[in-house]
């Protein structure tokens, strides 16, 4: 179990630095909602190039060395950025701290992968979810909580604990055999082996989807309040109650097998991120961001779970899941500036709400299409193909 920690631990670092940026960027720094974004979309972009380029060389093999030293990276970079100042020190700063979070978090997938049992994917998956959500939960509220008494040395030397207890359990941590190991294996059970390839590119969709929805959040509405003079902690707090959300339903989504390759729970849910964003603007003040934290989460969750079940459900894995985690940079540059360009074009505070709801309706209607063109019977899911005798 302890492989969890990996995540949650890195998650927590990698937010509570972007806390920082989002906060001071509405308070002490005074960025415009353009330059804020763009300090994100530098970020995410390092992001997108890192995980192209990192998912080339991946394996099993070289994963664990990969994460000692993207951990290494991280830490230096993350403590640094609770001092920066200056717009395009933390710029550069930012994209240097993308392309070792990228490194992360692609290796740790691929390790992640080649450490589950056969017949274990979904519930693998879905543990995933929990810990990097509460991660990025915890990550947030504490920064929030700190920032308060202005020591950023305090934000530095949890970071940097978080950071070496990561080392410690990437060097520690016993690998399985290969014998032992889901690698290489797919769940198509007795349904039809195409499908699980479709929904590789449904997850995809759904990476957009989630990431286009959830970035403005992450950088607008700490701002936001930051603006306005409300303490840090409540932009905390409110994305705590998002992703705290979104752990509890990642986890339990992998009781519900039901909802896996089947059109209607994709394309529902992420009709549910649409009026949730629609708070923003017909629940104005604190109570609408916290029903649109409450209801983004709901969705974000089996989102998540899915879009990584299926990457990692279907052959060539590690190219699929450097896939995933390029996409959720795409996304992320896209929730980012469309929004921004929004705002600024129509003097809106809440107009990016709108812009990344009509993105994600478009998205939507794209995999609708192409989920529903040519139906065929679901593959079976970790639980049914375990219960199943080997083949001869």
């Amino acid at each position: 179990m302890r492989i969890y920690f990996f995540p949650f631990l890195m998650d927590l670092t990698v937010f509570a630095v972007l806390m920082r940026v989002v906060d001071a960027s509405g308070r002490s720094l005074g960025f415009t909602d353009g330059e804020a974004a763009w300090l994100m979309t530098s970020f995410t972009l390092a992001y997108l190039v890192g995980s192209l380029a990192v998912g080339q060389f991946l394996t099993r093999a070289n994963a664990r060395r990969s994460l000692l030293l993207a951990t290494g990276a991280c830490m230096i970079l993350g403590s640094g950025l609770f001092f920066a100042q200056h717009y395009w020190l933390i710029l550069a700063e930012l994209a240097a701290f993308g392309l070792a979070t990228a490194a992360f978090f692609n290796a740790f997938q691929t390790f992640m992968r080649g450490e589950s049992p056969p017949g274990s994917l979904l519930q693998v998956t879905a543990r995933y979810t929990l810990s990097w959500s509460l991660g990025i939960g915890c990550g947030n509220l504490l920064a929030g909580l700190l920032l308060q008494l202005d020591r950023p040395w305090l934000l530095a030397g949890l970071t940097s604990a978080a950071c070496l207890t990561v080392a410690i359990l990437t060097i520690t941590y016993k690998p399985q055999s290969e014998s032992e190991s889901a690698d290489g294996q797919v769940d198509h059970g007795g349904g039809d082996p195409s499908l699980a390839a479709r929904y590789v590119w449904i997850g995809w969709g759904l990476i957009l989807v989630a990431n286009i929805c959830v970035a403005p959040i992450r950088t607008f509405v700490p701002k936001a309040l930051a603006e306005f003079g409300s303490p840090a902690w409540l932009g905390g707090l409110m994305l705590f109650t998002l992703f705290a959300v979104q752990a509890l339903v990642g986890f339990a989504v992998q009781y519900r097998r039901g909802l896996f390759y089947r059109p209607g729970p994709v394309l529902i849910g992420q009709g549910i991120l649409v009026a949730g964003l629609a708070c923003i603007v017909f629940v104005p003040g604190t109570a609408g961001l916290f029903a649109l934290c409450l209801l983004v989460g709901s969705v974000s969750g089996f989102v998540y779970t899915a879009s990584v079940y299926y990457a990692a459900n279907a052959a060539d894995s590690s190219r699929n899941i450097g896939i995933n985690e390029s996409l959720v940079a795409v996304g992320g540059i896209a929730g980012m500036l469309l929004p921004a360009w929004g705002m600024y074009l129509s003097g809106r505070k809440d107009a990016w709400g709108l812009v990344s709801a009509g993105l994600i309706v478009i998205l939507i209607l794209i995999q609708g299409w192409w989920l529903l063109r040519r139906p065929a019977a679901a593959p079976a899911l970790a639980d049914d193909l375990a219960a199943e005798p080997p083949a001869p």
